[in-house]
């Protein structure tokens, strides 16, 4: 609700720009609006003379979020979408230091960064707007290449149920003996939480717990002295 003082004899005109030119929103003293991060303004008149102007700005009582949308390793690049019509976003690198600062509204934007791990920083663009700031991490990390051995390890390793709830099943079956690291990966590239493992048969089935981990989409990276595999695994 959007209200100017009440006086005896003055007449009220509320109004905002489409294509420059002014359109009336109302001609009381007060009105609500559902429009967010709009610029209203007031006229205010007593006997046909002016007798204030005044522009004031309705703020959107939203929750600023920020959403990766790619994050693609053979690019140095995240493809980022913010939730406000008018938000700024703020990207520090590793030691803190500011090394982007941009403006992000509802329409996706690619961002150009070297490898490294980021700190985004994304909120409301004007300046008097105190709601907390949405932040996360990020990881831009170089790609692995493939070889024959990770395309063997692939082929050789398979994860069950996929999607999960709780537990998820992992198997190797080959001949290699030895330590078998896993990985878990957000799509941001940040890793979660890494483990080894001993395998000292032909097949490997082992048992991971994903009751911790948040409803998404996770990479789940397997290491053996063989090679590397990558599992998508997706968490109900």
């Amino acid at each position: 609700m959007l209200s100017a003082p009440v006086y005896e004899g003055y007449s009220y005109k509320w109004y905002k720009y489409v294509n420059d030119k002014p359109v009336v929103l109302a001609n009381t003293a007060s009105f609500e609006t559902s429009e967010n991060d709009l610029h209203i303004y007031l006229e205010m008149k007593s006997l046909g003379c002016q007798v204030s102007a005044t522009t004031l700005v309705k703020r959107a009582k939203i929750e600023p979020q920020l959403q990766v949308l790619e994050n693609p390793c053979e690019k140095k690049s995240l493809k980022l979408q913010g939730n406000l019509a008018g938000g700024a976003l703020r990207i520090r690198n590793a030691s803190g230091t500011v090394v982007k600062e941009m403006l992000l509204g509802k329409e996706a934007q690619e961002v150009v960064l070297e490898h490294g791990i980021y700190q985004l920083e994304y909120n409301h663009s004007q300046a008097a707007c105190q709601q907390k700031a949405f932040s996360m991490q990020v990881a831009i990390q170089e790609c692995i290449v493939s070889s024959t051995a990770d395309e063997a390890l692939a082929r050789a390793s398979s994860v069950y149920p996929n999607p999960t709830k709780d537990r998820l099943q992992v198997r190797i079956q080959d001949l290699s003996r030895g330590k078998v690291g896993f990985k878990i990966y957000s799509l941001q590239g940040l890793e979660l939480q890494n483990w080894n493992v001993q395998k000292q048969s032909q097949n490997l089935d082992y048992e991971l717990d994903m009751s911790r981990f948040a409803q998404g989409v996770y990479l789940l990276e397997i290491r053996t002295e063989q090679g590397i595999a990558h599992k998508r695994v997706v968490k109900d």
